[in-house]
């Protein structure tokens, strides 16, 4: 479930956007593997610029809980939590976005069938490039029927441009002017995960 929460007073007169995804396995699945994954991020409503986030997954009964706060000039409060916690401060690359706002910002851009972009994301402590490749409309099966959708490919890369995992990733937005995630299909260390 993705969705927009609510409309929060920011510092200095500004306003965000609050926004929710969460995640988990259903039905016989669930049985055979247990996933939940919660992100709340705000987002500014000028400026599509983060402000901060909040991640927690339980995969597999692996849980790990991540927050960021975004500052001024371009720099980050981060705390990452498993077994231990660890604290850093960490320098960002202008216009970095968490991932749960980068999804949103997708859906804001003019792009056509063909086209590839790159942006900077940050997930916990690491920060990496993404490059989004627009594909072109299919027809997507999902919970509302079978939908018209562009297929996106995201690829998280290094500093070097080599991708930081062998996981695939795909989703499909809506073919309207919503944009509306229909679709997302990942790997996991064994098998997949479809969101729909």
């Amino acid at each position: 479930t993705l969705r927009v929460t609510d409309r929060k007073s920011l510092a200095a007169g500004r306003a965000g956007y609050g926004l929710l995804v969460e995640a988990q396995s259903v039905s016989v699945a669930a049985t055979l593997y247990k996933l939940y994954y919660k992100i709340e991020s705000v987002l500014d409503t000028a400026t599509l610029a983060p402000v901060r986030s909040a991640s927690y997954s339980n995969e597999g009964g692996r849980i790990r809980t991540k927050s960021i706060s975004f500052g001024a000039n371009n720099s980050a409060d981060v705390e990452v939590r498993t077994s231990d916690t660890s604290r850093s401060k960490i320098t960002l690359p202008p216009r970095t976005l968490d991932i749960l706002s980068a999804i949103y910002v997708i859906r804001a851009l003019a792009v056509k069938p063909g086209e590839s972009l790159m942006m900077p994301i940050v997930d916990g402590d690491t920060v990496s490039r993404l490059r989004l490749t627009f594909g072109g409309r299919e027809m997507i099966t999902t919970g509302m029927g079978k939908l018209p959708g562009w297929k996106v490919t995201p690829v998280m890369l290094d500093d070097k441009g080599r991708p930081t995992t062998g996981r695939r990733l795909t989703f499909w937005l809506s073919d309207d002017a919503a944009r509306r995630p229909l679709r997302f299909e990942a790997a996991l260390p064994v098998g997949a995960v479809t969101l729909t």
